[in-house]
């Protein structure tokens, strides 16, 4: 794939139509309720059109508060990827979580509750990775301290993504009460190119130990190492 095929947009209004179907009359961090409700009925062609609606007005209200909360990734001109962050307080299904606290805005912290690969095919080939960097570097212009998300271990089908993909792209564990979704950090204050060398040496262990160990094993070892060195000393200069 050649970077110049792939295009990173905001979302705005212009463009709302371009989230990917799937996803856009998902309400499941918006309205938790009403999306369970629907699941349990079995959502028909009138309600996910309702949904539509109700996630549309979400996303003006939600760039009229606090700016770009979105993101669409173009393949040859074709929508293909798609995330979303915003402050937890306009996603209430964050609190429905074991794993806590989720951060606040006024603490800095911005929660992302989306990050999906919406063409399969394209899965793999680091459209998730090059879609995250550009969320990253776009709160860090904007002086946010950190980014959260709910990760699952195991399994790569959620809202956000696997575990295994923040866990090397510098993400560390803030809270594992559900430990099939471990709420995760990352810092946006961040890094000397000391510390990023030394972030790489640890990525490097986690690969070998993936190959001699379980996953599950291999993301303790990581996640507890990174913890106490990058969480206690780097992140925190």
């Amino acid at each position: 794939m050649k970077e110049t095929e792939v295009q990173i947009e905001d979302i705005t209004e212009a463009n709302l139509q371009d989230i990917p179907e799937s996803c856009r009359g998902c309400v499941y961090w918006e309205f938790p309720e009403e999306f369970d409700k629907a699941k349990l009925e079995k959502i028909e062609t009138q309600k996910r059109l309702e949904f539509e609606e109700k996630k549309r007005t979400w996303f003006v209200q939600t760039l009229k508060e606090f700016g770009t909360c979105g993101k669409i990734v173009y393949y040859n001109d074709k929508p293909v990827a798609y995330a979303q962050f915003a402050p937890s307080v306009r996603l209430p299904n964050t609190s429905h979580y074991e794993s806590k606290p989720v951060g606040k805005l006024e603490e800095g912290v911005v929660f992302l509750s989306c990050l999906y690969i919406a063409d399969k095919a394209l899965r793999g080939k680091g459209v998730g990775g090059a879609l995250l960097k550009n969320i990253i570097d776009d709160l860090k212009r904007r002086g946010y301290q950190a980014v959260e998300t709910f990760a699952r271990r195991g399994d790569p089908e959620n809202p956000s993504g696997p575990l295994k993909f923040y866990i090397k792209n510098g993400f560390i564990l803030k809270d594992r009460t559900n430990p099939e979704f471990p709420l995760i950090t990352l810092f946006l204050k961040f890094l000397s190119q000391a510390s990023h060398e030394m972030k790489q040496v640890f990525l490097s262990i986690a690969d070998i130990l993936s190959e001699i160990f379980s996953a599950k094993r291999a993301d303790d070892f990581i996640f507890a190492w990174r913890e106490r060195f990058f969480g206690c000393y780097l992140f925190h200069k």
